[in-house]
C-alpha cells in the first residue's frame, strides 16, 4: 500500500527535453554560418622564381587605395556603392582576377575587411594587401 503522507519524488523530464530541443534548433540554424570559407593568408616573403612571364593584354592590375573615407579604384575616385559593379566589370576583363588593396594607416581594419569582402563577392580570386615594410 502506498502511504499518502510521503511526497512524490520524481524528476520531471519535460523541461529538460524542451531546453534540449531548443538548443538543437539553435545549433541547426547557426551551423551554416560556421561553414563559410575563410580568408587564407600567406606571407609576402616568398622565394623569387626564375620564371618570368610576360604580362598578357588581359592581365590588368586592379588597385584599390583607401585614404580616409575615400576609395580610389585604379586612380579613379569611386563611391562604396559603385565599387561592386565596377569591380565585377574589371574582374571579368582580368585574367588573374587579382585585387590589390592599399590602405593608409588611419583606415580602420573593419573597413579594409569590408572592401576585401566586396572584392571577393565581386569575383576576385586573389586578394593582396599592401603595407609599408618595417625596414628603412
Amino acid at each position: 500500500m502506498l502511504d499518502s503522507k510521503k511526497p512524490i519524488v520524481t524528476i520531471n523530464l519535460t523541461p529538460l527535453v524542451d531546453v534540449s530541443l531548443v538548443l538543437v534548433v539553435i545549433f541547426m540554424a547557426t551551423a551554416p554560418m560556421f561553414m563559410q570559407s575563410g580568408i587564407i593568408v600567406t606571407s609576402g616573403e616568398k622565394k623569387a622564381t626564375t620564371e618570368v612571364k610576360a604580362p598578357s593584354s588581359r592581365e590588368k592590375s586592379i588597385l584599390i587605395k583607401l585614404k580616409g573615407n575615400q576609395i580610389w579604384l585604379n586612380q579613379h575616385l569611386v563611391t562604396e556603392s559603385n565599387l561592386p559593379n565596377l569591380l565585377k566589370r574589371m574582374l571579368a576583363e582580368s585574367e588573374t582576377r587579382r585585387v590589390i588593396i592599399n590602405p593608409n594607416r588611419e583606415v580602420r581594419h573593419g573597413r579594409v575587411i569590408k572592401i576585401m569582402d566586396t572584392a571577393k563577392q565581386s569575383g576576385a580570386a586573389n586578394l593582396v594587401i599592401l603595407g609599408k615594410s618595417k625596414e628603412k
